[in-house]
């Protein structure tokens, strides 16, 4: 809400913002394309897929409404990202008027990284002392972010094969295998932080999907 606000103070910021929300094209919506790429997002954003929504669920009590659960998540999660829009629309309208091009060139050449370089430009709106006190926010927050999405997922990792171990008679502490499995990832990990990072990254979720379908 603070870089909404402030963003929205910017020069250029209304035509970005207009960008956002007042080039809406019903056409596309007849488009299984479009719908394709919006359910791509939103699987990815909740990760049902992957088993993490099943493996929380074994934490709740009896008596939780799964049901309001759901719906405060996903109602949560798609207001922030129509929230954070206007945040990224308003930079990407101020970055438009300094360059004196349109909103489009500059909101197409960005890319998936769309959203991290203009939230890292915003921090110059802030000024001198402020703008170091929300880069290191920004930033704390995109590592917990990272943190948030590792537990997920590595606890999910952990369950399943706990439960794997246990049916063969095998009973490791949970600390035991949590420790192998995140040894194990973090080495895997390690070549996706090379320069060829995110080519890996595609044919392994290239690999994955022709393996499923």
């Amino acid at each position: 809400l603070v870089l909404v606000i402030v963003s929205a103070t910017q020069e250029g910021a209304r035509e970005g913002i207009e960008f956002y929300i007042g080039k809406f094209d019903g056409s596309e919506l007849t488009k299984l394309s479009v719908w394709a790429t919006a359910l791509g997002q939103i699987l990815f954003s909740l990760s049902p897929g992957f088993g993490t929504a099943i493996t929380y669920s074994s934490f709740v009590s009896e008596k939780e409404d799964v049901y309001k659960a759901g719906m405060i998540v996903c109602v949560a999660n798609s207001a922030f990202s129509l929230i954070a829009g206007f945040a990224i629309f308003a930079i990407v309208g101020h970055l438009a008027w300094e360059e004196g091009v349109s909103v489009e060139e500059v909101a197409t050449r960005g890319g998936t990284g769309l959203a991290f370089i203009t939230i890292a430009e915003a921090m110059s709106f802030f000024g001198s002392g402020i703008e170091n006190v929300m880069s290191v926010l920004f930033y704390v927050t995109l590592l917990t972010l990272g943190l948030d999405s590792s537990y997920a997922w590595t606890e999910t990792i952990v369950s399943s094969v706990e439960e794997r171990l246990v049916s063969r008679g095998k009973n490791y502490r949970t600390w035991q295998v949590t420790l192998v499995l995140c040894i194990i990832m973090f080495l895997f990990g390690l070549v996706f932080t090379t320069r060829m990072g995110n080519e890996i990254l595609d044919v392994s979720i290239m690999c994955c999907c022709l393996i499923f379908t």
